[in-house]
């Protein structure tokens, strides 16, 4: 091959290249997501569960809403995947929040990383809560898991206070099925 066809065979595959480049850094966790309350956990203290997921380079925001009747809670988590530790101020803790624990220094630390050719999100993070027994330091270990087909979203919670594991399974909200 002379060097001219050499130059012209790169010319015409360097688009795919990069494209491909582009396929890999996307991530199918990107979208908007409804709890399906039949394949999840107990909500309580919520009825609703949405989020919103959106992946930047290195940087992921979930946008999570929360409600039961006129109760709505709102927040909106953004880490960037190459940093250690990530300090999140946080409003409150919506978890159980009938059982009396409340964000202590209104702060979280998160530390996120890509699994799976970035078809996992993993989150671990770490909160004081105060109870009425005192402040109490919590981990919680997040795994944001996207179906084969990308149609459902499997939130898995692990926490340093309880033995068994709290699963949230979503399905995909179409932007043309609202």
């Amino acid at each position: 091959m002379t060097p001219a066809r050499i130059s012209l065979l790169f010319l015409l595959l360097l688009p795919l290249v990069i494209l491909k480049a582009e396929e890999t850094n996307k991530s199918l966790l990107v979208g908007t997501w409804h709890l399906n309350s039949e394949l999840s956990s107990e909500l309580s203290p919520w009825k609703t569960y949405d989020l919103t997921i959106d992946v930047k380079d290195d940087t992921v925001t979930i946008n999570q809403n929360l409600t039961w009747g006129r109760r709505v809670f709102n927040s909106t988590l953004t880490v960037d995947t190459t940093k250690a530790d990530n300090i999140v101020p946080i409003s409150m803790w919506p978890d159980n929040r009938h059982i009396g624990a409340y964000s202590y220094d209104h702060l979280k630390h998160v530390h996120a990383t890509w699994l799976e050719n970035r078809r996992i999100l993993q989150l671990s993070t770490d909160l004081n809560l105060q109870t009425q027994q005192g402040v109490h330091s919590v981990n919680i270990l997040s795994d944001y898991k996207v179906s084969a087909s990308g149609s459902r979203l499997t939130l898995t919670e692990l926490r340093s206070t309880r033995n068994t594991p709290l699963e949230y399974v979503f399905d995909r909200v179409n932007a043309d099925s609202k």
